[in-house]
């Protein structure tokens, strides 16, 4: 059986043959002569099934539309129709045997490869091949992934907590000081035995003024400022200069012997002080007893207990007996409890109108204050270490207090308005025993 494209017997392609190679070469020698430039044209994408079996779909053509084309022209196949990338693979067997399955197509089709084209295929081609001056849409071709550039995550930092808002410094009130004003006197370890140091309300300019080998521990300033009551391990009472110049030891009868704490009336003229001597073999307890300032062989007993202080105006002393406070007259009447809790060290604020104390709470000792008949006790510290020995200072507007908080026994002092609290002695200072103010 012969191939489609020729003809069915000799006489008939005797004719046709000479008739279209006479045509070929006629259109080839007029596109020639007209076209100086190459002819560009843009197949359309959705490519007719018959037209398949010549051009691949896979054919990427991407030349401009030519518009103004003569259509004898565009009954031709351009030379520049730009045929890429890819091979026809799968046409069919008739095209082979003109064009190879392996031969790839690209920019320009030889005039030897039409010339050689039967006048059936040519005549195919013009039949399907559609020119317009509107591009169609053109095969979907699946596009090369262009790898998009590596973008580094923006490390995403852990949940941050809110910030902690710095608590603000408690304003100082107008006209008070930063720190307590006067001058303290107290009872320290720092060289080995106990002594007697003076420093001011601001913790500074510290000075010893006691060296003997004897431990020392002092109670009280003299009304002037100018002299301090002190006891010496061995019972004896004695007076000094605050500088630590004239030394003078106290006549208090009963072998001169004084217990814990002693306290210089407002006036000057008398010292109570607490001591052992009035007691039985079998009384545990402490007396109160008033001496003349400069020495008394026969001081007069008050009332038992101990850590007598006087008030402001000299009429009453507020005292502790049997871990609770009491007041009572300077004349030994009156004696009245003040307070159910466990409380020692109390102290006169210097208008007379409160008195501070250590109390017990919650296991330890913490700072609390009171009217003068016990009502409005107000607790002024709270801390898991120990709080003792309040003291008022001179001006009234501080509190000071003995504290472990920070392992040893140092010196605090609180403002009464507000919260402030400042360290007036540090570690060096050891096993603080008690401290006095004066304003002087």
């Amino acid at each position: 059986m012969k191939p489609w494209w020729q003809p069915a017997s000799e006489n008939s392609a005797g004719r046709v043959v000479p008739m279209f190679l006479a045509l070929l070469s006629a259109v080839l020698f007029w596109a020639c002569a007209e076209a100086s430039e190459p002819v560009r044209i843009e197949v359309t994408r959705e490519v007719p099934v018959e037209v398949t079996r010549i051009v691949s779909q896979e054919v990427d053509v991407t030349r401009e539309v030519v518009r103004e084309v003569p259509v004898e022209v565009t009954r031709i196949v351009s030379q520049e129709v730009d045929v890429t990338r890819e091979v026809v693979r799968e046409v069919p067997v008739e095209v082979t045997r003109v064009v190879p399955r392996e031969v790839e197509v690209t920019r320009e089709v030889p005039v030897e490869v039409i010339r050689e084209l039967p006048v059936e295929v040519v005549k195919e081609v013009i039949k399907e091949v559609l020119v317009t001056p509107t591009p169609m849409a053109r095969p979907t071709r699946r596009p090369t992934a262009i790898p998009l550039p590596t973008r580094t995550p923006t490390p995403v930092p852990p949940d941050t907590p809110p910030p902690t808002a710095t608590p603000r410094p408690t304003p100082t009130p107008p006209g008070a000081s930063p720190h307590p004003s006067g001058r303290f006197a107290y009872t320290s370890k720092k060289h080995g035995n106990y002594d007697i140091f003076v420093v001011n309300g601001d913790g500074s300019e510290r000075r010893r003024r006691t060296y003997g080998s004897e431990n020392e521990y002092v109670y009280d300033w003299s009304p002037d400022g100018r002299r301090l009551v002190f006891r010496q391990e061995n019972g004896f009472a004695y007076t000094m200069n605050h500088d630590g110049s004239e030394r003078r030891r106290l006549e208090t009868g009963d072998s001169n012997k004084v217990g814990w704490e002693m306290a210089w009336s407002p006036n000057g003229k008398q010292i109570a002080f607490a001591s052992e001597r009035a007691r039985v073999a079998d009384d545990k307890n402490w007396d109160i007893f008033v001496m003349k300032s400069g020495g008394d062989s026969r001081p007069r007993r008050l009332t038992q207990g101990h850590r007598p202080r006087w008030s402001p105006d000299g009429g009453k002393l507020v005292f502790q007996d049997a871990a609770r406070i009491y007041v009572i007259d300077a004349d030994g009447a009156n004696r009245r409890r003040l307070t159910s809790r466990p409380g020692v060290t109390p102290d006169w604020s210097p208008d007379g109108g409160k008195i501070v104390f250590a109390g017990e709470q919650d296991g330890n000792l913490d700072i609390f204050i009171m009217n003068l008949d016990g009502s409005g006790e107000k607790r002024l510290t709270s801390h898991p270490e120990n709080d003792a020995g309040p003291r008022f200072t001179p001006d009234g507007q501080w509190i000071s207090f003995v504290s472990s908080r920070e392992g040893e026994w140092n010196i605090f002092a609180k403002r009464l308005v507000g919260t402030k609290t400042v360290q007036l002695t540090f570690g060096s200072d050891t096993s603080i025993q008690g401290h006095y103010w004066t304003s002087r």
